[in-house]
């Protein structure tokens, strides 16, 4: 994973003031002096370059995202210490997303780079996130591991529920206030948005997991209320 080039999408939209100014100093001097006219043009497009040239798609920053999960199922299985054999209440439920607001990782690498809307107006971050639940007789077994685009960093995270504990699953919108690189502070109008998956206990905790769209969240949500409804009514 290139890194460097990952970090590009995530960086604030650079002006074109620099550009600008090279091209106009370049068109007058052309006419005037053409070497130096021409010096001006090839340094703005060098600067172009430099600045707009090398970022990833929003597809390819997806993908990249998308081919974490790969691994998940095997990782997940070993970090909560289970038998697959006996989480086959119900088939595993696998989600992805993006981790907005305040880094999760504390990564330095993510200190200038921000939330980022694509062109298919969907925000992503230089952090993601998957989530993997796994069904037994009588517990859910949640993992959670956010992941770095941007650098080798991750984190990851697990807990169980019991379904009788378990009162409420809904999706929902999930928002965070953008936070500017330059400044570290939070944006009092922007916001990052995404779709979630929420489920809440009896004592009240919330736990939200980013998904990648609102089928994704649409369909995990069905299938655990079903399954939880019917350890309730057993």
């Amino acid at each position: 994973m290139d890194y460097a080039r990952n970090a590009k999408y995530f960086q604030p939209t650079p002006s074109p003031k620099t550009i600008i100014i090279f091209a106009v100093i370049g068109a007058i001097l052309l006419a005037l002096m053409p070497p130096l006219g021409l010096l001006a043009i090839i340094i703005a497009i060098v600067v172009g370059i430099i600045k707009y040239g090398g970022r990833p798609s929003d597809s390819e920053i997806d993908n990249q995202r998308d081919s974490f999960m790969n691994s998940l199922k095997e990782q997940a299985i070993k970090k909560l210490g289970i038998d697959e054999e006996e989480a086959n209440i119900a088939p595993p439920l696998f989600l992805r997303g993006y981790s907005f607001g305040r880094s999760v990782l504390g990564d330095k690498a993510n200190m200038k780079l921000c939330d980022k809307l694509g062109k298919d107006k969907r925000w992503r971050s230089p952090e993601c996130v998957l989530s993997a639940f796994f069904f037994t007789e009588n517990e859910i077994h949640y993992y959670r591991k956010t992941i770095s685009l941007v650098s080798d960093s991750y984190k990851d995270y697990t807990e169980e529920f019991f379904y009788t504990d378990i009162v409420s699953i809904k999706t929902d919108e999930l928002e965070r206030p953008w936070i500017d690189p330059k400044t570290g502070e939070e944006s009092k109008t922007l916001k990052s948005r995404t779709v979630g998956f929420m489920l809440r206990n009896t004592g009240g905790e919330t736990t939200e997991c980013e998904c990648s769209s609102t089928e994704e969240a649409d369909n995990a949500v069905n299938a655990m209320r079903s399954l939880v409804r019917q350890k309730k009514n057993a």
